[in-house]
């Protein structure tokens, strides 16, 4: 957690400034070697104050401010440093409100779901750390600006959380904080969808048991989502049966990762492993 918000706060040296991005994206990707030798040139990409990044900034601000939470009785000093940024990256990314200046990493990170799930994401943590009722007000005011499902006003819900869209970690987080229906109802939508269906829709599974959502890296998907249907069932608003069902879809797209399938997915693990991820 440290090495990763240790790398945020040296990219953000200066208020309105963050350095997104190292490197250029077709070069980078068309280089089949170790990093340590890379020839090419490695250039950097910032968004400032004339040109914004909100999804990125704000994206970077909630990992500070729960790295702050984290920290907060064991490293004050620490915790500090990460809420400054955070707050920082928050104000910067909210009082923009626009990606003009994010685009160099088109066509790899595009935010296809916008910045509104972000700034939500970021204002949830950033009250979690500091208590502060203003960024939880923030946190609901753009839950309007959610995507929402093809032709309703229903917020989304047949896809997993994920570098993208961050609205379902959301949504969770402020169904534990306020208890309100509409952030209950929203990531059960979801999280039925991954395990038992929802309203007769129902995510595709492989014939070995893996909820699929995308043939790119469909695994991050089935196990980010079981991570927060683990979170989900900690919570005394998670009723007994889902409780059951949500960790029964977690610990079997768990096992399939580690080899249930016959096949381990988890590099050096368990049965016949990956020993070369990404690789040509």
């Amino acid at each position: 957690i440290k090495w990763a918000n240790d790398y945020f706060i040296k990219c953000h040296p200066e208020k309105d400034v963050y350095y997104y991005q190292v490197g250029d994206g077709e070069k980078d990707h068309s280089w089949w070697g170790p990093p340590e030798v890379m020839q090419m040139e490695r250039p950097l990409y910032k968004v400032d104050i004339n040109n914004p990044g909100s999804t990125v900034t704000a994206e970077t601000a909630a990992s500070l401010a729960a790295a702050a939470l984290i920290f907060k009785d064991s490293e004050a000093e620490y915790s500090k440093e990460c809420l400054k940024h955070a707050k920082e990256l928050f104000e910067f990314a909210d009082k923009t409100k626009s990606d003009s200046g994010y685009k160099a990493a088109s066509g790899f990170y595009d935010s296809h779901s916008g910045f509104w799930d972000e700034l939500s994401w970021a204002s949830t943590w950033l009250y979690m750390a500091t208590e502060d009722t203003s960024y939880l007000d923030k946190a609901e005011s753009y839950v309007s600006k959610w995507g929402v499902e093809q032709q309703t006003s229903t917020i989304a819900y047949a896809w997993g959380h994920c570098w993208d869209d961050v609205h379902y970690g959301a949504e969770l987080l402020l169904a534990r904080i306020t208890n309100k229906p509409i952030y209950k109802e929203s990531i059960e939508r979801n999280l039925d969808y991954w395990s038992t269906g929802y309203n007769g829709r129902r995510i595709t599974y492989t014939p070995k048991g893996l909820a699929w959502a995308s043939s790119w890296g469909a695994l991050r998907y089935s196990t980010t989502t079981a991570f927060l249907a683990g979170v989900y069932t900690e919570w005394s608003g998670c009723s007994p049966e889902k409780v059951c069902t949500y960790n029964n879809f977690l610990e079997s797209q768990v096992n399939y990762a580690l080899g249930s399938s016959g096949r381990s997915f988890m590099v050096g693990y368990g049965v016949n492993p990956a020993k070369n991820p990404h690789h040509r």
